[in-house]
């Protein structure tokens, strides 16, 4: 295909030099058309193989801008050295050159106006690549309707000699310009750019608007631009006119779009660095299996976590504390903090982070070095403190309610990395593999909501039954405004600890996807994007994701390979299988494309069903499978109970059909009723 393209558009080219050499198309609108077709036809398969040779794989942003940027200096340059050659007043020189129909004019005129046309091209795939760059909703009929508009309002240039008919290019060119200011307006990808990404492209835009504008100012009358390309082709010179004005509007936009982000740039920086840590150790927790280098591990991503100058970290022993894994401070230093801190009244508790002042305290004579903020929090071991960790400042600046909240995240996701590493250790001695069961079974529970939301308009309930053999089961809400509730359940394939890491890894990532402003698919979409870096390929996610509206009732979702999605309602059951692939299996842009949201509005006590394939393939003693019919005649013949009582119906109903068989999968069940209409009345 892609040799096809290039034979297509050498063809085009030769064609085209032929016209040229044999026809003077001024004067003649058969000609005129003919030239212009064949110039139509060379741009867009030039297009194409810009395409399949640049633009297949991802580019990004920045180095796109820079890119149109250098061409256009270089056409610019290239045809202000021409014009030096042609001496005239207003480029007549050139003017007259090129209207000559000898040899050497028609070669340089086609030679420069094919570069041209090359630059042209490649700039319409960057717009087209910055259009469409991190968009959240399809917006191809905007783009498709831009385009059409550039073309014929490009081609009634043929129509330049009738006047009575001017009229049409000004109503195309108009409604082309018009188009092209909403298009530059929809700029998303400003906001995933950090602080210093963001200051290289406000200096890059200043150059792109001096460009297209140097190019529109020549691009009419007597100027350098028009001067090379009229006489070529009308309709490339009307173009290339309405390209620039689309390269000055849009980059206008994205210069104060960018300027009014700056601001922010510097949080968003930070909050990128914290999800990062965060993603790095989780992946970590995988690899790290010596319990020296996991300490080492845990206290130099505590100082990226929470932008802290020092870390260490003191394990509680039977007999004595060992302070470990320093960080930018010596052993004699951080036994003085962790004197101080004995010295300190109150204590702290598990899931708790609690921060101390120090006047100043001295660390060093020599150096000056002192501390003044230290943040302490607890591992959580199993039944006991397993250790401390400490962060600590040496300016005066207290750390927030924000930084303590992902501290005390870290040190969780810090805490089951501990406990796994010991049992590990532990299990090479005596009984490995149960013992290396039972703490991913710990760790898979404490992840898990430990309290259910509460809401007058809704009632919820949620079991999760684990098997022998632990699997990968997860569920959460988000309270992402105050009338949308977030609901996930996923299913991590295969078994044992790896599932369960996966699973605490991907508990983090819904926690910093789930935002208010985000619709399910492009929740979904940024999470697959963010389990492509650590993720192993032989793993893969099934997940729902979705909110329901508290106020109006109206449930949205997505299905990520996961099973069915079930409404009760009084009139009976309806079961919504929407199209989407699962996490992990295809990072590429069939996930999002195949990825389909689902909108459906509840009615009073309709009732939202979410489970796992351990209820569907519950086995009894004849192996067969409990299946979805079975589970729908439960959810009809209990409808009307209440979400407890109907969640406690289908665990009974599973347990007395699996009884004589042996739990091979986590059992996981969510029911959220909706009884928003009931508190109206």
């Amino acid at each position: 295909m892609k040799k096809s393209r290039i034979q297509i558009l050498l063809t085009g080219l030769l064609v085209l030099f032929v016209y040229k050499v044999l026809f003077n198309t001024s004067g003649s609108l058969i000609l005129l058309v003919i030239n212009d077709a064949i110039v139509v036809l060379v741009f867009y398969y030039l297009v194409l193989v810009i395409h399949e040779l640049v633009f297949r794989k991802r580019n990004s942003p920045i180095a796109l801008v820079f890119s149109i940027l250098i061409l256009l200096a270089i056409s610019l340059l290239l045809l202000n050295i021409s014009g030096t050659f042609f001496k005239g007043e207003d480029n007549k020189g050139l003017i007259e050159f090129l209207k000559n129909n000898d040899s050497g004019a028609i070669l340089f005129g086609f030679i420069i106006n094919t570069f041209i046309i090359f630059v042209l091209a490649y700039s319409f795939l960057v717009f087209r690549e910055l259009f469409f760059l991190k968009q959240r909703r399809n917006l191809n009929s905007y783009y498709t309707a831009l385009i059409i508009f550039l073309l014929l309002s490009s081609f009634s240039t043929v129509l330049d000699e009738y006047e009575n008919l001017q009229f049409i290019k000004l109503a195309l060119t108009a409604n082309t310009i018009i188009l092209i200011t909403i298009n530059s307006a929809r700029i998303s990808w400003i906001a995933f750019l950090n602080k210093k990404e963001k200051r290289q492209l406000l200096g890059l835009t200043v150059g792109m608007i001096l460009l297209f504008s140097f190019y529109i100012a020549n691009s009419t009358g007597n100027g350098i631009v028009y001067s090379t390309i009229s006489h070529f082709s009308k309709t490339l010179n009307h173009f290339n006119l309405l390209l620039s004005i689309y390269g000055l509007i849009y980059f206008g936009f994205l210069f104060f779009t960018t300027l009014f982000h700056l601001p922010t740039a510097e949080a968003y920086d930070r909050k990128a660095t914290e999800v990062s840590a965060l993603q790095y150790f989780s992946k970590m927790i995988n690899r790290v299996l010596d319990f020296k280098d996991m300490l080492e591990t845990i206290t130099e991503q505590a100082l990226n976590v929470s932008n802290s100058d020092h870390a260490f970290i003191v394990m509680e022993g039977d007999s004595e504390e060992n302070v470990s894994a320093l960080k930018n401070i010596s052993l004699t230093n951080a036994n003085r903090i962790y004197t101080e801190y004995k010295k300190k009244p109150e204590g702290i508790k598990q899931n708790q982070v609690v921060s101390y002042s120090f006047d100043n305290l001295l660390l060093s004579k020599e150096m000056n070095e002192k501390v003044c903020e230290v943040s302490v929090t607890k591992f959580k071991g199993h039944n006991s403190t397993s250790g401390i960790l400490f962060v600590s400042r040496k300016e005066n600046i207290p750390y927030d309610e924000e930084e303590k909240n992902l501290l005390q995240t870290f040190t969780d996701y810090a805490s089951i990395a501990i406990e796994n590493s010991r049992l590990l250790a532990e299990s090479i001695e005596k009984e490995r593999l149960e013992q290396e069961l039972l703490v991913a079974r710990e760790m898979q529970l404490k992840l898990l909501p430990q309290k259910l939301p509460e809401s007058k308009e809704l009632e919820i309930s949620a079991v999760f039954i684990p098997a022998f053999e632990v699997g990968g089961d997860y569920y959460d809400f988000f309270e992402l405004d105050e009338d949308k509730l977030g609901f996930v359940i996923a299913d991590v394939s295969g078994k044992g600890v790896s599932a369960a890491f996966i699973m605490a890894e991907i508990r983090g990532v819904f926690e910093a996807m789930a935002k208010p402003e985000s619709r399910p698919k492009q929740t979904l979409t940024n999470v697959n994007k963010i389990l492509e870096r650590s993720l192993d390929k032989k793993s893969f996610i099934s997940s729902i994701y979705g909110y329901i509206s508290k106020r109006s009732g109206e449930v949205v979702f997505c299905r990520a390979g996961h099973p069915s999605l079930m409404i009760s309602s009084i009139s009976g059951i309806e079961e919504y299988i929407p199209a989407g692939c699962g996490l992990g299996l295809t990072y590429s842009d069939i996930f999002e494309t195949t990825l389909e949201e689902k909108c459906i509005k509840l009615e009073q006590d309709d009732a939202i069903i979410l489970y796992t394939d351990g209820i569907t393939e519950a086995k009894n003693s004849e192996s067969e499978d409990f299946g979805i019919q079975k589970l729908k005649e439960v959810i009809q013949n209990n409808n009307r109970e209440t979400a407890e009582s109907l969640s406690s119906a289908i665990i009974k109903e599973v347990t007395t059909f699996s009884e004589h068989n042996t739990q091979h999968d986590d059992i996981t069940l969510v029911i959220i009723k909706w009884k928003q209409k009931t508190e109206n009345k």
